[in-house]
């Protein structure tokens, strides 16, 4: 049994909801809901019962979660990982992919100047590529995936563990005085399959988030197709044309784009993948990313 695991059992237990505790723990629900049979089915007893009201501790899981807090804070206690960082050393792969709002480049000098004595090699490609190379090797990889709506993005595999940092409803964006922004106060898939867009894609051998968002929806009037952020957003200011994304982080400042509301319930989810059982430096790799990722959307 794992020592997150215990520390999972816990959360729950205070938040008397999976859902709430998922949240805070930034994993998926439903892996939380697997944890929890898991952890439950190894120690042969129920830990918890629910009802309409939430989730509650029997009184055996009362016990359990007694011993799992004393268990947890011997174990920080005699932790050493976060002590002296420049003592962290080590070799860390870090696959990513790349999207419209991405502030990636920050991150990583933060990361390498917070552990110098980490060698972290950051390779891009896409979320569904990523997910592939994670089960021949080691790392972390930070992904996203479509669903909603009859769409369903890509499987992660039961060898991987996915932490969830945020689900973003899909919003419409475009150049602050497009006329389209202007004119619609929501707009739906069907609309927009109408008027002209911009992809951005960046791997071509891959589906974007937006060909995601369209696959069971219909086929999208694509203007433009473009893999370079920086002539994307000069197309973008050029045209006429909307694009799909999640919602605009606070840290972009950035008045010359507007947002309109999807109608359609499409979302997108953004993580953090690895080995179940990976080496304890892609755990202090997803711990730093998590800090840094709430600091972004604070």
């Amino acid at each position: 049994m794992k020592i997150e695991h215990m520390r999972y059992i816990i959360e729950v237990s205070k938040w008397k909801s999976i859902n709430k505790a998922s949240q805070h723990l930034y994993i998926n629900q439903q892996q939380l809901s697997r944890i929890i049979a898991a952890v439950e089915a190894d120690l042969g007893i129920e830990i918890f019962y629910r009802n309409t009201k939430g989730i509650f501790l029997t009184p055996q899981g009362e016990d359990v979660v007694k011993k799992f807090e004393q268990i947890v804070s011997i174990y920080d206690g005699i932790k050493v990982e976060e002590e002296k960082p420049d003592s962290v050393t080590g070799r860390l792969n870090v696959f990513t992919e790349i999207n419209i709002w991405t502030s990636y480049a920050r991150f990583y000098k933060d990361f390498a100047k917070a552990y110098p004595n980490v060698q972290c090699f950051i390779k891009n490609m896409a979320s569904e590529e990523i997910v592939q190379t994670l089960l021949q090797q080691d790392g972390v990889g930070i992904i996203s995936r479509v669903f909603g709506e009859a769409i369903q993005s890509y499987a992660i595999p039961d060898s991987l563990e996915f932490s969830l940092m945020s689900k973003e409803h899909l919003m419409v964006y475009g150049a602050a005085d497009n006329p389209y922004i202007k004119k619609y106060k929501t707009i739906s898939m069907a609309t927009l399959c109408k008027l002209p867009l911009i992809n951005f894609k960046p791997y071509d051998t891959y589906p974007s988030l937006m060909e995601q968002a369209f696959q069971n929806i219909g086929t999208a009037n694509i203007k433009y197709e473009v893999g370079n952020i920086k002539v994307f957003r000069e197309i973008l200011a050029d045209t006429d044309c909307l694009f799909l994304a999640i919602k605009k982080p606070q840290y972009i400042i950035d008045d010359s784009i507007s947002e309109l509301p999807l109608r359609n319930k499409i979302y997108v989810e953004h993580g953090v993948i690895k080995k179940k059982h990976a080496p304890a430096l892609c755990d202090l790799f997803l711990k730093y990313y998590q800090d840094y990722y709430k600091g972004l959307y604070a």
